[in-house]
């Protein structure tokens, strides 16, 4: 009878946390090595049980950002005990690979007895010669020429499962011609089973709350979104989720109000050029009012309040949202404020402007005089005097 098909896997920073580390930074998730000029980034897993004894391994998969030739390197060990002997003295496993007190070097040495494979840049890795109920991983990471080698997620397959079991007993008489049919038909089934699980993954990859990267983006063209790559995965979910209820108002203020606020998490201000008429006639009013908001009919001004100062890149970004979102005959202003206040520019109390009001001074950062009055006269004299 077929086994069922298990795994462990690290695609969480927990995950990674629950094992140590030297000269390591943690990444969300993954991990990557921290000062190249310390060495290597060594990392040890934690101690996985596969319950159940003779266990034999399937495959390992990686997904991170090599940089060349033996920058990843993978050391696998397997055990039918948890504990070891070293130096006369019994060790958990588990606890021996989480204390961060012991060198790493160390570690390396006392569960070398134990490593059943090395590999190097293992995106997809065969583990057929891996056995034993308790795994455990040592990963190093190796700068080279300034770049930092990454792995972001690792998922290890078993029980082991091979199509040589399908093929006439003829081919599975003798170790080694059986070894080489073995590894030679695992490519094969590799590909087959990636294919069949991205088949069955296919509902995923049409749910906005699961699609993510190239296919959160290609959910997106489905409902016309522009430019998906300005907006981050969790925006563009919230715009795939609402995408029918802001198609019904695009072309509106309402439209391009939600937009900006997607983008900078606050509402912005909208003036139009109607709510300025009643304005215009007014001495000392009209003249201001049209250098700071336009002259035009057809044009209005997006106050988009940043909470600090925008960058070049988000004010073009800015511009094309509200250039994608306008009404098609009108022209569009960004005004980005800045946290400053500017004398007859855009200054707007409570927005990047406020009121300051008096403290208490403070003396030698000891004594403070709250509203106290300094005073040589006779009135001052009392209680404050």
């Amino acid at each position: 009878m077929r086994q069922q098909t298990k795994y462990f896997v690290w695609n969480k920073a927990s995950d990674y946390e629950r094992g140590s580390r030297a000269n390591i930074r943690l990444l969300s998730p993954g991990i990557e090595a921290e000062d190249p000029g310390q060495g290597p980034g060594i990392y040890f897993s934690r101690l996985m049980d596969a319950r159940e004894k003779q266990m034999e391994y399937h495959r390992l998969l990686t997904e991170g950002a090599d940089i060349g030739e033996a920058t990843v390197c993978f050391w696998i060990y397997s055990s039918e005990s948890p504990v070891l002997e070293w130096q006369g003295r019994e060790w958990d496993i588990g606890q021996l690979l989480a204390d961060p007190d012991i060198p790493p070097e160390q570690k390396a040495r006392m569960t070398a007895p134990f490593c059943r494979k090395i590999t190097e840049n293992p995106a997809d890795q065969l583990l057929h010669e891996v056995k034993g109920r308790y795994l455990w991983l040592q990963i190093r990471l190796t700068d080279q020429g300034g770049l930092h080698p990454r792995i972001h997620r690792i998922k290890i397959i078993f029980p082991k499962n091979t199509w040589l079991q399908y093929l006439p007993d003829v081919y599975q008489e003798h170790a080694a011609s059986a070894s080489f049919v073995e590894r030679y038909l695992g490519m094969f089934q590799s590909l087959y089973q990636d294919m069949t699980r991205q088949i069955w993954d296919v509902p995923a990859y049409l749910d906005p709350d699961r699609a993510s990267g190239p296919f959160l983006e290609w959910l997106a063209s489905w409902i016309a979104i522009e430019d998906s790559y300005l907006w981050s995965e969790e925006q563009l979910r919230w715009l795939i989720r609402h995408g029918m209820e802001l198609y019904r108002k695009r072309g509106t203020v309402e439209y391009l109000r939600e937009m900006i606020r997607l983008y900078t998490g606050r509402t912005p201000y909208i003036v139009e050029y109607f709510q300025l008429e009643p304005y215009l006639g007014r001495p000392g009013y009209g003249e201001r009012l049209q250098a700071l908001y336009g002259k035009n009919p057809y044009m209005f001004t997006v106050i988009a309040d940043m909470d600090r100062q925008a960058t070049n890149q988000e004010y073009r970004i800015l511009d094309r949202i509200a250039e994608r979102a306008k009404p098609a005959h009108m022209s569009c202003v960004i005004v980005a404020l800045e946290p400053y206040i500017f004398l007859d520019q855009h200054s707007y109390m409570g927005m990047n402007s406020v009121l300051g009001r008096y403290g208490a001074a403070v003396l030698d950062g000891q004594a403070s005089m709250p509203f106290a009055a300094l005073t040589d006269s006779e009135e001052g004299k009392g209680e404050n005097g």
